[in-house]
């Protein structure tokens, strides 16, 4: 069982509430790769060492590739830009020694993939180097995109939640959380349930929301013992509700929201 389902604490919709929403939304769970790009500032000569540290508890149980893109200004002195990463091992950080061709800011992408063309995870992290005439900024590289592939179907991790992507679109988590929106109601709901007690009741969703504004994958956030009447009841509801998606680039995305539903009584 993958790492992801470490949050089946949740309960899963019944059959009665699923054939409303669509699919169950994937659990995240914790990144199973990690990678990082890093220098040290200081007085420069003409050269520039760059560190790079990756590692994998990816489930596939296969190594991993990195691989490292210098911006073509960069000239690669020694080190090499494509190395593999043994399963479930901790590496030392690989060197590479670059030299600028001139001063000013330069980037760094490196790309981190363990897994075949249908079942595989991805990091991608950016690093930012500025050169001077006489030094170099320190820094460290920041995670723009973080995917999986499941049985052919792309997704990026979205925090808690597996976000479905398009197979063309592309995404940046950094950029995402400094400039994107997430999607929102665009009007209130309630559910309304005959068969429910007289006290008032809420079922909180996780819900992806896709470019139209449709939810197309939810999940209630509801502990065991509550009652199944009002669980169907909010995932009516919550099926019918209008979405103003999530922004990303001036253009709509794919993305999940928390969504809390009051459940009322109907005489």
């Amino acid at each position: 069982m993958r790492t992801r389902m470490i949050f089946a604490v949740f309960l899963a919709l019944g059959l009665s509430a699923a054939s409303c929403l669509g699919e169950d939304v994937r659990p995240a769970g914790e990144l199973p790769l990690s990678l990082s790009l890093w220098t040290e500032g200081g007085r420069a000569s003409d050269t520039v060492n760059v560190r790079v540290s990756a590692n994998t508890s990816s489930e596939h149980g296969a190594s991993g590739i990195v691989t490292i893109h210098p911006s073509e200004s960069l000239l690669l002195l020694a080190g090499d830009t494509t190395f593999s990463v043994p399963a479930r091992r901790v590496m030392p950080a690989r060197v590479l020694k670059l030299r600028a061709l001139r001063a000013g800011t330069y980037e760094l992408l490196a790309t981190l993939v363990v897994g075949d063309a249908d079942n595989n995870d991805l990091l991608e992290a950016r690093l930012l180097l500025t050169v001077g005439a006489d030094s170099v900024g320190s820094g460290t590289s920041e995670l723009v995109r973080t995917e999986t592939m499941l049985h052919g179907h792309r997704y990026r991790y979205g925090g808690f939640w597996l976000v479905p992507l398009e197979q063309d679109e592309d995404f940046s988590a950094a950029e995402f959380s400094r400039t994107g929106t997430k999607p929102r109601l665009i009007d209130p709901i309630a559910a309304y349930c005959p068969d429910c007690p007289a006290a008032g009741d809420t079922v909180t969703f996780v819900a992806v929301i896709n470019r139209s504004g449709k939810v197309i994958q939810a999940r209630p956030l509801t502990r065991a013992g509550k009652a199944d009447a009002a669980i169907k009841a909010a995932a009516e509801a919550l099926a019918k509700a209008r979405f103003k998606p999530a922004q990303y680039r001036d253009k709509a995305i794919t993305d999940w929201v928390h969504v809390r539903i009051p459940v009322l009584r109907v005489h």
